[in-house]
């Protein structure tokens, strides 16, 4: 039964760093104008949406994960990509956070 358990968790794993977290960085990330969007097509394409706030420190926290976890991919640019976007674009001046933003960081 554990081994069965190992080998479920070493091909997650293998899945979560050679597959998900690449394609997120690199498709999921918005390198233009910066943030993450909030969610990819299944040929990896990201629709044109609106960006809800959590979407980036959730993406930001999982790539910090990544690198605590021993990712050896970009998880420290990945992060803070996400946490830049997120205090540029939804962090007000009354200290408030808005949850929306358009896919240009307007916030809605």
């Amino acid at each position: 039964m554990f081994e069965a358990l190992r080998a479920e968790t070493q091909r997650f794993e293998k899945w979560l760093t050679e597959n998900a977290l690449p394609l997120w960085w690199n498709n999921g990330a918005d390198h233009s104008v910066g943030g993450y969007y909030e969610l990819l097509s299944p040929n990896g394409t990201p629709p044109t949406t609106n960006r809800r706030a959590r979407v980036q420190s959730r993406q930001s926290y999982v790539y910090a994960q990544a690198g605590v976890l021993g990712w050896d991919g970009p998880w420290r640019e990945a992060a803070a990509h996400g946490i830049d976007y997120l205090f540029s674009h939804y962090r007000q001046g009354s200290g408030e956070v808005s949850t929306l933003a358009s896919p240009q960081g307007v916030v809605i």
